[in-house]
């Protein structure tokens, strides 16, 4: 989690003004958390309600549908909490609504979210049907399901300490197009917030990063979705490279007393979690 949310903080103030380099400040005053966190943190939120709801047993269907229930319910009390964070409109209106539906949405806030579920799991099946679920509320189509699954599956392997070389043949093969860098990529990509032309993107930026911080630099550096793409891209960074302490602090102190709680409360539940 924490990874993801210093990708989102560290891309804001670039989603809408690109920067196609790597020399940046890394935290500057116009940087904020928006949607990728705040939904990261939501989804945090109810794994743990979930997790408290069933007795500590996380593997039957009965716990999927508490996950189900209490996603929805903390997707949408943290959403209403903060509803300028920059939320896709078809969203928005899910955070609003009385009865929420999924849309069938393609949009990358399938993987924003879903770093959590990898960070928790303790087994790669738990990954597949936590991430359905949480990915299924609202975007509960194909392209959807496919890059939340691959990018869960990608920062629990890397938690696992899989080869990093494998993880992404493994996809090369059997999921993305990985055959480029980002800066060839770089001159010709534009916004996308869909999964499939930015979740390879992230994870690129992770596989040619040479530390935790230059995965978030180039991340950041290709343009289009900044903060996503950075956020998905420090989602897995986080379990490949150790962060530096001093970056982990200054993201923090982005975080308000209610977001700092909550994040905290995850840190301390994965530990006893997976004790």
């Amino acid at each position: 989690m924490l990874g993801a949310i210093i990708g989102d903080i560290v891309g804001s103030r670039f989603e809408l003004n690109n920067y196609r380099g790597k020399d940046f400040e890394l935290f500057h005053p116009d940087c904020h958390l928006t949607d990728d966190s705040i939904m990261t943190l939501a989804v945090g939120e109810a794994l743990m309600k979930a997790v408290g709801r069933s007795g500590g047993l996380a593997k039957d269907a009965e716990f999927l549908g508490l996950l189900e229930e209490e996603a929805v319910r903390s997707m949408q009390t943290w959403g209403r909490k903060y509803p300028t964070a920059g939320y896709g409109k078809n969203f928005f209106r899910w955070i609003y609504s009385r009865k929420p539906q999924p849309y069938q949405s393609i949009g990358n806030g399938a993987g924003m979210r879903i770093s959590p579920v990898a960070d928790l799991a303790r087994s790669e099946e738990e990954v597949l049907a936590w991430g359905s679920v949480v990915t299924g509320i609202s975007h509960d189509s194909e392209e959807a399901f496919l890059g939340a699954w691959t990018l869960a599956l990608a920062i629990y392997q890397a938690k696992t300490g899989v080869d990093p070389e494998d993880i992404f043949k493994q996809i090369a093969t059997e999921v993305y197009d990985l055959n480029f860098t980002i800066d060839n990529l770089r001159p010709h990509y534009s916004f996308h917030a869909n999964c499939a032309d930015s979740i390879p993107q992230a994870l690129v930026a992770v596989r040619d990063g040479e530390d935790f911080e230059d995965c978030l630099r180039l991340a950041v550096s290709l343009g289009g979705d900044s903060d996503t793409i950075a956020s998905m891209a420090g989602a897995m960074a986080a379990y490949l490279y150790p962060i530096p302490q001093a970056i982990a602090d200054q993201a923090l102190s982005y975080l308000d007393d209610d977001q700092a709680a909550l994040y905290h409360a995850w840190q301390d539940f994965c530990r006893k979690y997976q004790a």
